[in-house]
């Protein structure tokens, strides 16, 4: 299973801005980094550029909630690197001002590397909720000792429930935006994370499945023992059936 996910900041800028930029992080090697954070506006939202640490920012996926004016969306953006160097993440929104920012930035070992993180996601689901008091995103089911993380975004200041086995990990409320962003994790599986509150609000949430270092590549490889020992006897198939993945490779 991945490591316990650690929180490595989280903060908000509460003011209307063309970037925004995270307190200074230390990434460690070859840890899956991931931003997540909401940004408000009266118009259309924009991110240019998550940038910072020597790392590659790319877009997991986002959830535009404010479903009657787009006024505001959740982001989660991944990055990993061999060598990264400590330092703020920075939010490019572009020319466009927005109203405010809220971020969390979570660092997670014990998962694939390679591709800029790309690897130790499985997979992500957004959804949406107009003017109501909960949110939950619907994920298939998880591959063999995969953890999950998700993010969370409001169109109202307010206090949110993270529900059944979901742990909060932060929680922004930007008063003068009028929104409110949060993140956190379950360490397995949870294909339906969900969040609640009080009083009808419009809302958002993603769901990620982060896979551990060893569990991705098993489905895989089993598939592809298979492929060798059916051009072999049965009697062959009979005793690589009991032996372990690594041994049936080799057969």
């Amino acid at each position: 299973m991945p490591d316990t996910p650690t929180e490595l900041t989280e903060g908000q800028d509460d003011s209307s801005q063309t970037s925004y930029a995270t307190g200074s992080v230390t990434p460690a090697s070859n840890k899956l980094i991931l931003v997540i954070f909401t940004l408000s506006r009266g118009g259309g939202i924009t991110v240019d550029s998550v940038t910072g640490n020597g790392i590659t920012y790319d877009l997991v996926d986002s959830s535009a909630y404010d479903l009657a004016g787009n006024r505001g969306e959740l982001f989660i953006y991944r990055g990993m690197a061999v060598s990264p160097t400590a330092g703020v993440i920075t939010i490019d929104v572009g020319a466009s001002t927005h109203a405010g920012c809220g971020w969390g930035v979570f660092e997670i070992g014990g998962v694939p590397t390679g591709n800029n993180g790309a690897d130790a996601i499985q997979q992500s689901v957004n959804a949406e909720v107009g003017a109501g008091t909960s949110v939950s995103a619907t994920l298939a089911a998880f591959q063999a000792n995969s953890i999950t993380v998700y993010g969370h975004g409001l169109n109202s200041a307010k206090a949110i429930t993270a529900d059944g086995s979901l742990v909060e990990s932060f929680e922004q409320q930007l008063s003068t935006a009028s929104e409110t962003c949060t993140g956190g994790w379950f360490e397995g599986e949870d294909t339906s994370p969900s969040t609640s509150w009080t009083g009808n609000s419009d809302s958002g949430i993603i769901g990620v499945e982060v896979l551990d270092a060893g569990g991705g590549g098993a489905a895989v490889k089993t598939r592809n023992t298979i492929a060798i020992a059916s051009v072999k006897t049965l009697d062959t198939i009979a005793i690589a059936s009991v032996k372990s993945i690594d041994t049936i490779s080799n057969v």
